[in-house]
């Protein structure tokens, strides 16, 4: 640090506005922790390090496995901060917010009618398509019939009122987790030898 820079650091701790300036932010942040924007971003922080992921990405390695720190790394690293800055802005002012409303209606809905809920959003896209195609001036006979195809089966879809719950309980369900589900680990080495 240069002598000139001293000096300023010196001045500027010494000078009654920055002993205002660090009464005012230490008021500040005492009321901001007691507000609900304070107890949001407190709460987000909270599940989000009880979170499966956060764990996983930060879980001590076993043994046999090699890990790399991403936070280290020269590319992912700065991404990661700006990341994790940008969602800390994020989550500080969206509890409130009518996108926030909005998005927690939508997820109620979609756990109540998933099927029913996701037929409209495709209904809604292929009549804006098909609307998009006639006025765009001579449609084809597949494309108009190829849209209504699909209008027809996203009508038939809004008529089914059935939960998240009812969904999870269907053989079709347990069949998709059984193909989607991963394999099981392989063996370790030391787990082999423990067997008689």
């Amino acid at each position: 640090m240069t002598e000139g820079a001293k000096r300023l650091r010196s001045a500027l701790s010494g000078a009654s506005v920055t002993a205002a300036a660090r009464r005012t932010f230490a008021v500040a942040s005492g009321a901001f922790a007691d507000s609900k924007a304070g107890r949001f971003v407190h709460g987000a922080k909270r599940t989000v390090r009880t979170s499966w992921l956060y764990r996983w990405l930060t879980a001590e390695p076993e043994p046999d496995v090699i890990v790399i720190d991403l936070r280290e790394t020269a590319i992912v690293g700065p991404l990661l901060g700006v990341l994790d800055w940008f969602l800390v802005r994020v989550l500080t002012y969206g509890e409130e917010s009518v996108a926030s409303v909005a998005g927690k209606r939508g997820v109620d809905i979609l756990r109540a009618r998933p099927i029913q809920a996701m037929s409209t959003v495709v209904l809604a896209a292929v009549a804006a398509s098909l609307a998009v195609v006639i006025a765009g001036g001579t449609p084809t006979a597949g494309a108009i019939g190829l849209r209504l195809l699909a209008l027809s089966l996203a009508l038939a879809g809004t008529r089914l009122r059935y939960s998240a719950e009812d969904l999870a309980e269907t053989r079709v369900y347990s069949v998709l987790v059984a193909l989607l589900e991963p394999p099981e680990p392989p063996e370790s080495p030391r787990e082999r030898r423990d067997d008689p």
